[in-house]
């Protein structure tokens, strides 16, 4: 193997290139010490001749410490320092192509490896099936789904995290790295979250219609009458006015997936401040001062009971 002097740094034009996703933040004061790190690594060959061995102990101790650098930042120059280190056992060392894929392998499944770490290991793990290959197709193809769940799991709510975990799930079927059925196999955590949002969906649906609010099958915009949905707005900005930040209120199509009782409970205030407005012009009432007080201690009655319920899922 070739020792990862300064002569052979990686630069951006050099070797195999891994490219993160654009919205993943970048490390941008450790490349500069990443480099030179791995600039005097001991992962190399022996001073007597060029011919590479099977990684030893020390070598895969120092492997294990630069995926620990990581942390939770992909860092460009690392992930290839780490990509072209496996790919020089990747052709006849299955031993050595074993317990590099192993030393990742264990820091995705460690409970003691925070969440925010995970994706940037994943990020090794790609670089080294797109540009090292080899023998590591055939290790992780058959292994992959024994850590994709449970990553995606420690994932949790993040919901940005996990669309990055399974964007690259499904790049890996467009360039072919795996057969059809391995494929399907390591991303079945996917196929049941998908399966999950569906059936929360429809009992969601049955929930609404029964309720009288029905939602457009394409966009999930809420159909209701022009007037109601007017005043419907007008209740959900009085509940969350001086509770939630103006960036973080949400909209009616947001709330009736996140709480859809307390959507229903918002139709029915509307629908109480529409019969009091057609009550007060059938009897020629137009004090506004009226009509503010019924609306604040009549029409909002049950919807602001909900409010405790909303600030919970709003925060």
């Amino acid at each position: 193997m070739v020792a990862l002097s300064s002569s052979n740094t990686i630069s951006d034009s050099q070797g195999p290139q891994h490219e993160p996703a654009k919205d993943v933040p970048m490390s941008t004061g450790s490349t500069e010490t990443t480099t030179q790190k791995s600039s005097s690594s001991a992962i190399s060959a022996t001073k007597d001749d060029d011919i590479l061995q099977d990684i030893n102990e020390d070598q895969l101790d120092e492997f294990k410490q630069m995926l620990l650098q990581l942390g939770p930042y992909p860092d460009k120059v690392l992930i290839n320092t780490l990509s072209m280190i496996a790919e020089d056992y990747s052709t006849h060392f299955p031993k050595s192509s074993s317990e590099i894929y192993n030393a990742i392998k264990d820091l995705l499944l460690s409970q003691s490896i925070k969440a925010d770490c995970k994706l940037p290991l994943v990020y090794v793990i790609d670089s080294i099936l797109k540009n090292a290959k080899g023998l590591f197709i055939k290790i992780m193809e058959d292994d992959i789904a024994n850590w994709i769940q449970v990553v995606h799991t420690k994932l949790g709510k993040d919901e940005n995290a996990k669309s990055k975990l399974r964007k690259v799930w499904k790049i890996w079927n467009e360039i072919h790295l795996f057969n059809e059925a391995s494929w399907n196999n390591m991303g079945q955590c996917f196929k049941d979250e998908d399966l999950k949002i569906k059936s929360q969906k429809v009992a969601l649906d049955v929930k609404l219609k029964a309720a009288g609010i029905e939602r457009n099958a394409n966009d999930g915009t809420i159909i209701v009458s022009k007037t109601l949905r007017k005043h419907m707005q007008s209740v959900l900005n009085d509940v969350q006015s001086g509770q939630v930040d103006v960036l973080e209120q949400v909209s009616l199509e947001r709330l009736a997936d996140i709480n859809p009782d307390l959507l229903v409970e918002i139709k029915k205030a509307a629908e109480d401040l529409l019969e009091q407005n057609q009550q007060q012009s059938g009897i020629g009432v137009i004090d506004s001062s009226m009509s503010r007080g019924g609306r604040s201690s009549g029409s909002k009655a049950r919807a602001s009971a909900k409010n405790d319920t909303f600030m919970e899922l709003c925060s």
